[in-house]
């Protein structure tokens, strides 16, 4: 079982949600075997876009204790093999728990769909 419990304090997580975040822990089976069904998942989509974040410190797996990331999830870890991919920079909400408000995601969700303001 690998140890989640630092993660979730920052990011306001219970305990209900360390199951999920033991199931996608870096280096984990699960992970491993969800990775290796890209190229299916892949095939059922049109297109697709990684939107990741190296504005934070983030704990590494690698030899060196940190690494670039969101604070919870490495840039290296956040994509897939020839998964189109952009790494958002320069703005304080660029975090795991607040990216999905930043306003630099909006822009690249709504320039990904099509959408119009």
């Amino acid at each position: 079982q690998h140890q989640v419990g630092w993660a979730a304090k920052p990011l306001n997580l219970t305990d209900k949600d360390a199951p999920a975040m033991e199931w996608l822990a870096a280096g984990t089976e699960n992970l491993r075997e969800l990775n290796e069904n890209w190229p299916a998942q892949r095939a059922r989509v049109e297109d697709s876009l990684f939107l990741v974040s190296d504005h934070q410190l983030t704990p590494s797996t690698s030899w060196l204790p940190m690494a670039a990331g969101d604070g919870l999830v490495e840039v290296t870890h956040a994509t897939l093999p020839g998964a189109p991919t952009r790494v958002l920079k320069d703005s304080p909400f660029l975090n795991h728990e607040t990216l999905p408000s930043d306003s630099k995601m909006y822009r690249e969700m709504a320039d990904f769909f099509g959408w119009q303001f």
